[in-house]
């Protein structure tokens, strides 16, 4: 290999986790499949006019879950503000999951909390479709016991340190779908995927404390984190974060 400048090669390969170890042991526990952090290490070595040269490592660090979720944020009704995210914009939330294929999950929900410095958009009503295996997929919306909002904004009378500004969105999709619904894995080279839709709002102020003006302005953040509840049959229920 003769040096170029910036990157001289890239071996690209792909790779799964499988269900089990060489030894047979499940790699996650089959009643509480906790997350767990799996390491792949690299290593290089080679030769320059016929000397050795010192061997390099890397390394990177992967996850293992059996309901694994990632989110996104999009502006989609902007108000004539400043571009990019500012006050009276309107921010659509897309939460996409993925059932591992060596679980079948029941009780699911998801739990999205909106950060100071927005608003629940309750004019929209937040969507969900499942897509598992050869099944047809479904969709629907989170209406009536299946979505449970809980606003914890500073007011005159919740105030700090009992508020935070933030506002939690309950959304029990197993429920939503008609029931104690099950979404299940197969390895068949399907896969079992939920989506879940949410919109809020862009406040002019942050309601609870924050360091500096209460006012927002270009360069302040406003947060979003999720988290996904399930139950798999005989085990304790898990909860797995994103943000």
């Amino acid at each position: 290999i003769t040096g170029i400048a910036g990157v001289d090669r890239t071996i690209t390969f792909s790779f799964y986790i499988p269900e089990k170890r060489a030894d047979n042991s499940s790699i996650l526990d089959t009643t509480t499949p906790n997350p767990l952090a799996i390491t792949n290490n690299s290593s290089a070595a080679g030769t320059y006019l016929s000397t050795a040269l010192t061997p390099v490592t890397a390394s990177d660090t992967i996850t293992a879950k059996a309901v694994a979720l990632q989110k996104s944020g999009a502006i989609v009704t902007p108000d004539n503000g400043p571009a990019g995210l500012s006050a009276g914009d309107t921010v659509e939330y897309t939460l996409n999951g993925q059932v591992s294929d060596y679980f079948t999950v029941g009780n699911l929900v998801v739990t999205d909390k909106l950060g100071d410095g927005q608003t629940y958009d309750s004019s929209f009503i937040p969507t969900w479709t499942v897509d598992c295996g050869g099944a047809p997929a479904a969709s629907g919306t989170f209406t009536g016991s299946d979505i449970t909002v809980t606003s914890n904004k500073c007011t005159g009378v919740n105030t700090p340190p009992g508020c935070d500004g933030t506002t939690s969105i309950q959304l029990a999709l197993s429920s939503a779908m008609g029931g104690s619904e099950q979404l299940a894995g197969a390895v068949d080279g399907s896969q079992c995927t939920f989506t879940i839709k949410l919109r809020s709002t862009i406040d002019n102020a942050y309601t609870g404390p924050v360091n500096g003006t209460d006012i927002l302005s270009a360069g302040d953040n406003v947060a979003n984190s999720s988290n996904v509840k399930f139950t798999v049959s005989g085990g304790d229920e898990i909860t797995e974060a994103t943000s």
